[in-house]
């Protein structure tokens, strides 16, 4: 991407004081660092004012703020880690469907045909249905869960396996994928923040 320099940019002196803080004990420099962090602060605010669309992305517990059309290369990225934790969020005014389709297309690049799909009630881990993979493309997949969320009083999720990753993804534009562990008759996955997500017996 191309880069402009800024010269006429006024800030509070304290909130510039707490940007540079910030940025210092994130990145533990300010060269260069302080450049790549307006940019996300320019990207979020525009998303917010519904100006663009940006997408956040946390790999490994380290959070970007991305362009849409940076964002395929850093994801893909991504997927290629021998053990997987990232989260993709859309952020603007713009289709998080078409967003989570084009998460789910680039997934599949990946890793292949899923061997399993099905959207789920979030609280409960309940099956609300089962998704026929057979010929069908990702945008029906997805497209399935939006049209089982306005039948459902709780918050589902299309929950997407592979046989080493599983994602879950949510109607709101948030995607979660992860490494499966089998340890000792268990089956168990990461989650992007460091957390361990539930077991289940396989």
């Amino acid at each position: 991407m191309a880069t402009v320099s800024m010269t006429s940019v006024r800030m509070d002196e304290d909130v510039l004081s707490l940007f540079q803080e910030v940025v210092r004990r994130h990145a533990g420099k300010l060269k260069g660092a302080q450049s790549e962090a307006m940019n996300e602060a320019v990207l979020l605010w525009l998303a917010h004012k519904g100006e663009m669309n940006a997408i956040s992305i946390n790999v490994d517990g380290h959070e970007y703020v991305l362009t849409p059309k940076d964002f395929a290369d850093r994801f893909q990225a991504a997927l290629k880690a021998e053990s997987l934790r990232c989260a993709v969020r859309f952020l603007g005014a713009g289709s998080s469907e078409t967003f989570l389709v084009r998460v789910l297309d680039l997934a599949v690049e990946r890793f292949g045909k899923p061997r399993a799909a099905s959207v789920q009630e979030i609280e409960t881990g309940k099956t609300v249905a089962q998704v026929e993979l057979g010929q069908h493309e990702c945008k029906d997949w997805v497209r399935k869960m939006y049209v089982l969320e306005d039948g459902v009083i709780g918050r589902i999720a299309l929950k997407v396996t592979w046989k080493s990753v599983e994602c879950q993804i949510e109607p709101e534009g948030f995607a979660h994928f992860s490494t499966i562990h089998t340890v000792k008759g268990f089956e168990t996955f990461e989650v992007a923040g460091g957390t361990r997500g539930p077991s289940k017996r396989v």
